[in-house]
């Protein structure tokens, strides 16, 4: 067995058994807190699923096409429940066409469609998205966290920008940080002093059933399967190639704390926990306006008109939002523009 084909194994067999929306409760309360207000202030909708119902909307009326294509659906969690919002705002002829590598996760997508009556809208595809390409022109792509597993990212963007009908659109939630889901050099800098700070019994990795005390790990997650394999390559392509109509971006910092690995070690009932959370909030709000530290997330929709205006949240302009392989953006060469 190749490399690739050890990838894709071992990508399939990541995604086996796991329950891939477990999050923990701190997520949740900082998620609302601070995301939340973020994709309103965009989108003027808190829902992810009508976020991306909302834009697919626009398209079947501009297009006059009714497909919409997501890439790397998984278990159609998310497409479920955007059908469900579009039929519940009046759309009836439309279809999801799910494209998945997973086996395991197809079938749970179609049983998880069938419980909620939408089977009619929901079409699975087993497909390879590195070597896969569409028959016919869509409405909207889609891509719900499954950017950063791809290898061929320009071949992907290219195949969306080649088959997205006139007035269609390209709608992504996804991870932009470094590859493998690395911290940058700045970043660390900034969570290690955090994690200097706490108690070895906050140290605890749920998913690794083990203690990281006292230095913070950072992990390369692409090591195995796709996991973060191109992450930061994913806006300064989609830059090259679309126009954005809206953006949101986030994260950074926070991430390390809060997510499946040490999430689990907080609780929403402790004010003290609650308190460190905004803390790393203020601390990562601050260092990403400043243009210190970048967002590793993004909520964007994007056109083929390049110079499409953009609605975005406090001047995170996807530009913005890119970090080069050094700091050079922060020390620009006397007289340059700035």
């Amino acid at each position: 067995m190749n490399e690739y084909a050890t990838r894709v194994q071992q990508q399939i067999d990541q995604f086996r058994d796991v329950n891939i929306h477990d999050l923990p409760e701190i997520f949740h309360y900082w998620s609302n807190k601070y995301v939340r207000p973020i994709i309103e202030s965009v989108f003027e909708c808190s829902r992810f699923c009508d976020v991306y119902a909302g834009q697919f909307r626009r398209a079947f009326l501009i297009s006059n096409n009714r497909t919409v294509v997501s890439l790397g659906a998984g278990d159609a969690s998310i497409e479920v429940e955007i059908a469900l919002s579009l039929l519940a705002s009046g759309e009836k002829d439309f279809r999801i066409v799910c494209t998945e590598l997973s086996g395991h996760l197809i079938n749970r997508g179609l049983e998880r469609a069938r419980k909620a009556g939408v089977s009619d809208h929901i079409v699975y595809e087993e497909a390879d998205l590195n070597t896969w390409r569409p028959v016919n022109a869509c409405a909207a792509f889609m891509a719900n966290q499954s950017l950063h597993h791809f290898v061929e990212l320009e071949r992907i963007f290219d195949l969306v920008e080649h088959h997205l009908a006139p007035g269609g659109r390209f709608v992504t939630n996804d991870m932009i940080g470094r590859n493998g889901h690395l911290r940058w050099p700045e970043t660390k800098a900034i969570t290690d002093y955090f994690w200097r700070q706490l108690p070895d019994n906050y140290k605890y990795h749920h998913q690794l059933k083990r203690f990281e005390a006292p230095d913070f790990v950072d992990w390369d997650c692409s090591a195995e399967g796709f996991e973060g394999v191109r992450a930061q390559d994913v806006l300064p392509l989609l830059i090259s190639r679309f126009g954005f109509t809206h953006f949101a971006a986030w994260g950074g910092v926070v991430d390390t704390f809060l997510d499946r690995g040490f999430g689990h070690n907080y609780s929403t009932a402790e004010q003290g926990h609650l308190e460190f959370v905004d803390t790393l909030e203020m601390v990562n709000s601050m260092m990403t306006k400043i243009g210190f530290i970048k967002p590793t997330q993004m909520f964007a929709v994007m056109v083929r008109d390049k110079k499409a205006p953009c609605k975005v949240f406090n001047d995170m302009t996807p530009a913005h939002a890119v970090r080069g392989p050094t700091l050079s953006h922060l020390f620009p060469a006397p007289g340059a523009a700035t």
